[in-house]
């Protein structure tokens, strides 16, 4: 594992570069996001995030209406 630094104020907006992967591990759900970083213009790391299953099943709620947000607004 590598070590990431965030630097100026939050929100830190993080690109993906390929689509991101979700599978499980043990009881939680593990989201894989390939962002870019800064350097080489095709630079890309992979941030891993551990969700329990609680803040999952949050997250999944959350994702339909966005999408149909993004979607409207994209006009499609």
């Amino acid at each position: 594992m590598g070590t990431v630094i965030f630097e100026g104020p939050q929100p830190f907006e993080l690109v993906t570069r390929s689509p991101p992967i979700a599978t499980c591990e043990s009881k939680n759900v593990v989201l894989i996001l390939p962002v870019s970083v800064p350097g080489a213009s095709q630079a890309t790391a992979n941030i891993q995030l551990k969700l329990t299953l609680r803040h999952a099943e949050q997250l999944a709620a959350q994702l339909g209406p966005a999408l149909r947000l993004a979607q409207v607004r994209a006009g499609l």
